[in-house]
């Protein structure tokens, strides 16, 4: 796709919302079963796949809001 074409909604915003993948803080759920290693590493592939898909949507500028702050060393 075209990533100089314009949005087809220049108005909206998509919202990401994330946590840096850290081990034991992220799908905890999930951790139980996999251990936190493996759920921080499914968190991150699957966080830069919905990123990555909300982009190349070309629907509206997307916005990623993190905790903590953008500053952590994963959102570089």
């Amino acid at each position: 796709m075209d990533l100089e074409a314009p949005y087809r909604y220049p108005e909206g915003r998509i919202l990401v919302f994330a946590r840096a993948p850290v081990a034991g803080r992220v799908k905890t759920r999930l951790a139980a079963v996999v251990g936190t290693g493996r759920a921080a590493a499914l968190y991150r592939s699957w966080l830069r796949t919905t990123v990555e898909r909300a982009v190349t949507a070309r629907l509206a500028p997307v916005e990623l809001w993190t905790t903590p702050a953008v500053g952590h060393p994963y959102f570089a």
